[in-house]
């Protein structure tokens, strides 16, 4: 039982460990819209012709440390 309740507990830290990662490569590349758009930010027009994947990387994109927190 006790493996069982592991596994949540890394998921949650390997979601965390990619939301900083992401964060960092926010702020090297500036935080700007043209910046989260090239990474990823759900755009209502650009989801719908397409390109699905941003459904996804809006998840893990933050603009400011109050916001990651």
């Amino acid at each position: 039982m006790r493996e069982f309740a592991a596994r949540p507990a890394q998921v949650t830290l390997a979601a965390l460990a990619l939301c900083v990662a992401i964060f960092v490569l926010e702020l090297v590349e500036g935080i700007g819209a043209e910046q989260l758009l090239r990474l990823g930010a759900n755009v209502r027009s650009l989801t719908w012709h397409g390109e699905w994947y941003r459904l996804f990387t809006a998840n893990f994109l933050h603009v400011g440390i109050w916001h990651l927190l």
